[in-house]
């Protein structure tokens, strides 16, 4: 679902799901970032600085 979201460039949809995982209790993979990799180039700082908390979050 991140994927396909960031693939159609709902980037800030995307996030939307990886905050509802994080609320849920569930870790994203490597998977996940990098389909949150073009999110990082062509969104606002803010996103920016969640994908860099779930970057760090990774097991």
């Amino acid at each position: 679902m991140v994927a396909r979201y960031a693939q159609n460039m709902r980037f800030d949809d995307a996030l939307e799901i990886c905050q509802e995982m994080e609320d849920l209790g569930q870790k994203p993979d490597g998977g996940t970032m990098a389909s949150l990799m073009p999110a990082v180039a062509n969104t606002s700082s803010e996103n920016v600085l969640c994908v860099e908390k779930i970057f760090l979050n990774l097991e």
